[in-house]
């Protein structure tokens, strides 16, 4: 199982991320070996990924969570969303009037309490976990 080492709030509550069980069914394994990074593939996929950030500032990781996993986050967003707190509001990245990028964007966005979150969901504060 992949771990990582933590530190801060996570590391005095004796919190260790993990992929926790099963991540198979939520990972492709084949096409991201996070599971063995020290593996000829894992070190591929690490040169790939760091490559990426250090020419882009971003790695695409495409198909990384398996549509099924992918399905189950989605269902447990829309049962949640009732309970979210929405903001709408318009806003500009650009600060100086004379701008000619300066464009007004929008964002729309729920957003879920820690207490509002199933104390058995992976997403749930490491404080409020059941397991």
């Amino acid at each position: 199982m992949l771990s990582r080492p933590v530190s801060g709030h996570y590391a005095r509550l004796g919190w260790r991320p993990s992929l926790g069980l099963r991540h198979e069914a939520r990972v492709d394994l084949e096409r991201y070996p996070v599971d063995r990074l020290n593996s000829p593939a894992g070190q591929g996929l690490v040169a790939r990924c760091g490559g990426e950030l250090a020419a882009t500032g971003a790695s695409e990781v495409e198909g990384f969570r398996r549509p099924a996993a992918i399905a189950s986050v989605v269902k447990r967003a829309m049962r949640a969303m009732p309970e979210a707190h929405w903001t709408d509001t318009e806003y500009n990245v650009y600060f100086t009037a004379d701008d000619p990028r300066r464009t007004r964007l929008r964002s729309t966005r729920g957003g879920l309490a820690y207490d509002q979150i199933p104390s058995d969901s992976r997403f749930a504060s490491p404080t409020s976990r059941t397991s």
